[in-house]
């Protein structure tokens, strides 16, 4: 889990560095572990820090704690406010702002997704077609079906 904190890093990047704030808390780390998350920290852009921290917890929730429905929940609780983040970072006139809101696209995309494609077929229709949903309502599904 660390790794996938330190790969999802950069200067557009937030998921990153709230992850590993999220996996610090709630984990016992080992010195390995914690040079990848400060790795993770590093760089990591104060804009869309909130959609940042909602796609981290859901991250946590599916890759660590295995649990689809809770993801899911979580992200539909947050999806007005991410929807709103993201449409102000693409129509913000600083161009740093397009590459923030591109990064949270992709890790909201991969997260939902994951769950999407998981689920489905496994009697769990609920959190399948949930899933389904939340790619309509942020656009995801244009290109990718």
């Amino acid at each position: 889990m660390t790794l996938l904190a330190k790969t999802q890093k950069g200067p557009f990047n937030s998921i990153g560095a709230e992850l590993a704030t999220i996996i610090t808390a709630k984990n016992k780390i080992t010195p390995y572990q914690k040079n990848n998350l400060n790795r993770a920290r590093k760089n990591s852009p104060r804009k869309g820090r909130k959609s940042g921290r909602i796609i981290a917890q859901a991250m946590y929730e599916i890759y660590v704690r295995q649990d689809a429905l809770a993801t899911i929940k979580f992200i539909n609780k947050n999806k007005n406010f991410i929807k709103m983040d993201l449409e102000r970072l693409k129509n913000s006139s600083d161009y740093a702002d397009h590459y923030i809101a591109e990064s949270i696209t992709e890790g909201l995309h991969s997260t939902i997704f994951e769950v999407w494609i998981n689920e489905y077929g496994t009697g769990a229709k609920e959190v399948s077609s949930q899933s389904y949903d939340l790619c309509d309502f942020f656009g995801l599904l244009k290109g990718h079906l």
